[in-house]
């Protein structure tokens, strides 16, 4: 792999995030001035003695519309609120009653427990939500892969449902006399820069080993995916993610997905290209295709094998030349 290339890894945790921080703690004042205000109504009309179930219920609240932290926030806002305007003597953090003190410590953990089991909820459906729609996108996408029989129509159905579920340019890249050239691109007109060659090289030379790889020279706006099968590389599909690249892990596992799909149907519908385009009663052809396609694999994976060999024995080296050094140190 060069200096210009990386891996392609994410860092994120696939947790959804309902409102941006800043937002998600005024949410939480919000409702707890909300519920201060709802206690000392009710306190002041039906003497209420104990508001803290109506602060719990926007702590609770708070949880459902923006996550944990801010929950958390609301408990301890909450807490003090309960202090300060409900606990003798009032308008005063200072409590005398060791009762309140009993209460409010009771209320502030009661409230922070519902707030962590009400985020993991509302987290644990989130995801189970996105699960759903990553399933559905994947067999409609299956779907129409099998329906098409035609290469082009083929490539273009691959990069359209890909850019529109991804949100990127997509360009799908095939082999053509030793080279890879572009044959298809959602939106129309979408290219790939000449800075990428060496990224997409990688991805091809690597195949399914290394699926994603980012060129960080231009931002790491690009991704490049091998399309290949058990017998082989069938092309690459480069994606300007538009942007720094931020593909939570599970959207990363949903790519891999789509691209292996893309490549079994692309083989299928080279194959069956091949097959048409030779002379009639040449039972040989997918046999043919298929064995030298599992030799270009192989030729691939054993020039892989070596590089790996090589590094293996400069660190055996650098091993064995830093015991030496410790055995003449002793």
């Amino acid at each position: 792999m060069s200096a210009s290339t990386r891996l392609f890894t994410s860092t994120a945790t696939g947790k959804p995030v309902a409102l941006p921080p800043v937002i998600g703690f005024l949410v939480a004042a919000a409702l707890v001035a909300g519920g201060g205000v709802v206690a000392a109504l009710l306190d002041k009309g039906l003497g209420l003695r104990d508001p803290s179930l109506i602060f719990l219920t926007s702590v609770v609240v708070t949880a459902m519309i923006a996550g944990l932290r801010p929950s958390l926030a609301a408990a301890v806002l909450s807490a003090l609120v309960y202090d300060y305007f409900f606990t003798v003597p009032y308008y005063t953090l200072r409590i005398n009653d060791p009762q309140d003190i009993l209460a409010i410590v009771v209320f502030l953990a009661v409230a922070v427990i519902t707030s962590n089991l009400m985020s993991t909820v509302k987290e644990q459906a989130v995801a189970a939500e996105e699960r759903e729609s990553r399933t559905a996108a994947l067999y409609e996408f299956s779907r129409e892969l099998v329906a098409v029989d035609n290469l082009d129509d083929l490539m273009t159905i691959i990069v359209r449902s890909i850019a529109t579920r991804f949100g990127a340019d997509a360009i799908l890249l095939l082999p053509d006399n030793g080279t890879l050239k572009p044959r298809a691109a959602h939106p129309a007109g979408a290219t790939v820069p000449a800075t990428e060659r060496d990224a997409i090289g990688f991805a091809w030379a690597e195949g399914r080993s290394a699926p994603m790889a980012v060129l960080t020279a231009t931002g790491g706006r690009w991704i490049h995916v091998s399309l290949g099968t058990i017998r082989g590389e069938v092309g690459v599909l480069s994606l300007d993610m538009r942007g720094p690249v931020s593909l939570t892990i599970e959207d990363g596992k949903l790519l891999d997905a789509f691209t292996q799909q893309a490549g079994v149907s692309l083989e299928r519908c080279l194959v069956d290209a091949i097959r048409t385009t030779r002379p009639a009663g040449d039972a040989n052809n997918h046999s043919t295709y298929s064995r030298d396609a599992r030799v270009r694999a192989m030729a691939d994976r054993i020039e892989r094998m070596q590089q790996e060999i090589v590094h293996l024995r400069l660190d055996a080296s650098e091993l064995l030349k830093s015991g030496e050094s410790r055995v003449e140190t002793s």
